[in-house]
């Protein structure tokens, strides 16, 4: 009989990840999270992981949380869209693989899927890596990538990488390995160039960023052996798993001629973007005109929408997958923070007492709203001005806090 696995998923590509695996190995049991309150009747809802196992006839467990000692019948657990943190003593009892929707390093964290899409990324793929403490940062096993379409949206995407853990990736992977062992990264290396596992968290000299062609123009890889002149060694196809930004005609929105590249250390800029998942674009839509007044498009696919916030902005995605917000939040900054509890209350929305401002939408997304003028957080001065925001100013604290961290360009004896 083929090696036994546990399979932790809870959302749609779990769920397709979990009926592929099961074609082909016996599973266990399922590990989903709790069913959740959905939508505007607030109905309880399963996960669609659950759904699929109830359907194929696995056992299922739902616990809150992961805890020591959990029996799960299978030495080395599959874990696919699962949604909760395994705990470092849980994750010590038994071998964790983690199938990744995207080209690991590429894409850490939630939402891989579209945020390629909203980088225009001309390829994406699945990645199988050891699952360790770090997000998304263990070993890469294997890892197999495809080509983005034009016209591809992230349910497209999403439906084309359902299938590739069971269907692409090479024998050897540990998906497909009878003797799954707990040193079964130490066996992968010929999965991989230059016979090396990966890991993104120790960029040693195989890590190093080279220059290579490919496709006619220049590209910025990593994880490549470098020659005497610094140029990257493989064919397209291998530089195109490795290329974190290339100028091709791949690319749409690349520039002739351009070279992107990472540094070794990364430091922390800002936030770009959040996504909230809704159940309806449009209510979703009509819920954030209600409450903030117009709102602009930055774009809209078939399943997502793009709310501009300047050089910022919020996505919007379907459908909704996890329970409501308790602790976990979104900061929103307006430039009248009152005028918004005055329309959230206008149309019954429930907010916080004064002087804060938090509130649910109708899935369950806790929006805590913030004053611009209050606030350390910072736009430029034409940022505002194209926003139509130019004469808003910050408050005599929200200056001295900035000028204690040395982020104020203003003498404190002019203010």
């Amino acid at each position: 009989m083929s090696h036994t696995v546990a399979v932790a998923a809870t959302a749609p590509f779990g769920a397709d990840v979990l009926e592929r695996i099961a074609a082909k190995r016996e599973i266990s049991c399922v590990l989903t999270r709790p069913d959740a309150r959905a939508g505007r009747g607030r109905k309880l809802v399963a996960p669609p992981a659950k759904l699929a196992a109830e359907r194929i006839g696995i056992p299922v467990l739902q616990p809150e949380r992961l805890a020591p000692g959990i029996d799960l019948g299978a030495t080395t657990v599959v874990a696919v869209a699962y949604g909760l943190i395994v705990p470092d003593d849980v994750l010590a009892e038994r071998l964790w693989l983690n199938v990744h929707p995207s080209l690991l390093p590429r894409w850490r964290g939630a939402a891989p899927v579209e945020r390629a899409l909203m980088a225009d990324d001309p390829v994406t793929g699945v990645t199988v890596i050891r699952l360790v403490k770090e997000l998304d940062a263990g070993p890469i096993a294997a890892q197999r990538s495809f080509a983005i379409a034009p016209e591809d949206d992230a349910g497209a995407v999403h439906a084309r990488l359902g299938g590739r853990p069971r269907e692409e990736l090479p024998r050897e992977c540990p998906l497909h390995d009878p003797d799954v062992r707990l040193d079964v990264l130490e066996r992968c290396d010929t999965m991989l160039p230059n016979g090396q596992l990966h890991d993104p968290r120790h960029a040693g000299p195989r890590a190093l960023r080279g220059r290579a062609e490919l496709h006619g123009g220049p590209a910025a890889c990593e994880g490549r052996r470098r020659d005497e002149r610094g140029e990257g060694e493989g064919d397209d196809d291998e530089l195109a798993h490795r290329c974190s930004f290339r100028s091709s005609p791949l690319h749409r929105r690349s520039r002739p001629g351009s070279i992107r590249t990472l540094s070794l250390v990364a430091r922390l800029v800002g936030m770009n973007h959040v996504a909230l998942e809704v159940d309806s674009i449009d209510e979703a839509l009509a819920f954030w005109k209600t409450v903030f007044g117009p709102v602009t498009l930055r774009g809209r696919l078939p399943r997502m929408a793009f709310v501009d916030m300047g050089d910022q902005f919020v996505a919007l995605a379907e459908p909704r997958t996890q329970p409501p917000d308790r602790a976990r939040h979104v900061g929103i900054v307006v430039d009248d923070k009152e005028a918004v509890r005055v329309a959230a209350v206008a149309a019954g929305i429930e907010v916080s007492p004064p002087p804060a401002l938090d509130l649910h939408d109708p899935w369950g997304n806790l929006l805590q709203v913030v004053d611009y003028r209050e606030i350390q957080f910072t736009k430029a001065p034409e940022v505002l001005a194209g926003m139509g925001l130019g004469g808003l100013e910050k408050t005599d604290l929200a200056l001295a806090e900035l000028r204690e961290k040395g982020l104020s360009g203003s003498d404190p004896e002019e203010v």
